[in-house]
């Protein structure tokens, strides 16, 4: 089969929306590592009167058929916030799935390239579900596992695809795990290096730490916002998130969210880092299928009940306090929690390879990286 045998056309209509959104059913059928995404959720997120995206941004879905079947996705989108911010025409594509077939993904490719050429972008990179901080990258390691909450699971011969299309290597992530092993002593999972850093820290004047009161949630993520951007402004990758986008993430986060997991640290009652763990919600949704039907949602109920994998998403702090050893306390804090509750695992991810200082500290906790991902760019 040859490129001329496909024809690809934009989401127009709620059926073809539908399309869009099953099609990786297709693609990761009997796929043991494969996550379904909440279908009612994926469906919401590309509602132009509801999604905080389309709020600064702008998007095109794109279905390949060949013979009347769907063979296979692509979303060319702009985030016209972000590029204010780098000062550049750059425009991103995610949400690509294909059957292993190269002509399906260059085609897609090609499509989302003339989308944002269209537009005066210069640049494409991706993937990104819309978000650097959405299921960034293909999968170029770790294929023998499920991914936790807001990774992705892909295809191996996606980045194959990418590369053989001209793309470039842009940026990696790595995913990070601390196991705890049975019979193990909980003091001793706690290396001992860290806990004298947080003793250290813990001792200097006027260091405190406290847990997020959810009560005061408003007040809390405009703190937490504002940490966040502060903290990771030296990172390439890293344009400030809106607080209209952080909320959403917030907010779809806060089911989730127990106070013995979300920490502040305040010097002279400054707040100056934050960190952030979750339950793993991945190891309930890996069993129900999407919700597609009533069956799913009691899956995911008795799963939900029985979550053994701690997800520490983040932990930043302001550029001027970092050697103060806050990172290690907040490290020390959630992982005592974790112990306590049970938890078999840790996950500490995702972590941009260029961010050396966060990396060392991992693996000073124990963790080892067990999933790479890889995001390209290429002249549009």
């Amino acid at each position: 089969m040859r490129a001329s045998d496909l024809r690809v056309q934009e989401v127009q209509s709620k059926g073809q929306l539908k399309q869009f959104v099953t099609f990786p059913w297709q693609i990761y059928r009997g796929d043991r590592n494969w996550v379904p995404p909440l279908l009612s959720r994926r469906l919401a997120y590309f509602d132009r009167a509801k999604s905080s995206f389309f709020q600064e941004g702008d998007a095109a879905l794109f279905l390949a058929f060949r013979d009347g079947r769907v063979v296979g996705t692509i979303a060319p989108y702009i985030n016209y916030h972000v590029n204010e911010y780098v000062k550049r025409n750059v425009g991103g594509f995610g949400f690509f799935e294909t059957i292993e077939d190269y002509d399906v993904a260059h085609t897609l490719f090609d499509t989302a390239r003339h989308w944002l050429r269209e537009r005066g972008m210069t640049v494409m990179r991706g993937p990104y579900n819309f978000s650097n901080n959405e299921d960034p990258g293909f999968l170029v390691g770790g294929e023998d596992c499920p991914p936790v909450m807001l990774e992705a699971h892909t295809k191996p011969y996606y980045a194959e695809f990418a590369e053989r299309y001209g793309m470039t290597k842009y940026n990696e992530v790595y995913a990070y795990r601390a196991d705890r092993p049975e019979g193990a002593d909980d003091e001793e999972l706690i290396p001992p290096k860290i806990s004298r850093v947080a003793e250290w820290a813990s001792k200097k004047a006027g260091t405190t730490v406290r847990k997020a009161c959810l009560e005061h949630w408003d007040e809390e993520i405009t703190v937490a916002h504002r940490l966040f951007n502060a903290s990771l402004a030296h990172l390439r990758d890293h344009v400030p998130i809106s607080e209209a986008q952080f909320r959403r993430m917030a907010l779809e986060m806060k089911p989730l969210l127990d106070e013995d997991f979300v920490y502040f640290a305040e010097v002279d009652g400054k707040p100056v880092a934050f960190s952030l763990a979750l339950p793993d919600v991945n190891r309930v949704l890996i069993h129900g299928n999407g919700g597609r039907y009533p069956w799913d949602w009691l899956k995911m109920w008795w799963y939900g009940r029985r979550i053994d994998v701690l997800s520490f998403k983040i932990v930043v702090t302001l550029p001027e306090y970092h050697g103060r050893g806050l990172d290690a306390i907040l490290y020390l804090r959630t992982i005592r929690a974790a112990l306590k509750r049970g938890y078999k695992w840790m996950d500490m991810s995702v972590v941009a390879e260029e961010n050396t200082r966060v990396r060392l500290l991992v693996e000073k906790m124990g963790g080892r990286i067990f999933k790479r991902y890889r995001t390209y760019q290429i002249a549009v």
